[in-house]
């Protein structure tokens, strides 16, 4: 299992492709940050840690601040 980060967006959690209420893996949120730059970095940082979760149901999924009309 490759695990990585994913953007998440409306569509895919009211579609429950992921994050959604009919999922069972465990949804780790991660606010990455209002730029492309600040993206990076963020999960340039958290990357280390994800080999960790191979094994475990858990989706590591992003939004972006500027973006996701919640963090607004």
């Amino acid at each position: 299992m490759r695990l990585e980060f994913l953007r998440l967006d409306e569509h895919k959690v009211t579609s429950n492709v992921m994050c959604g209420g009919k999922q069972t893996d465990f949804c780790v949120l991660i606010d990455a940050g209002w730029d492309d730059g600040m993206v990076e970095r963020t999960l340039g940082k958290l990357n280390p840690a994800v080999p960790q979760f191979e094994h475990d149901p858990v989706v590591f999924a992003y939004v972006r601040s500027d973006e996701d009309p919640f963090l607004k």
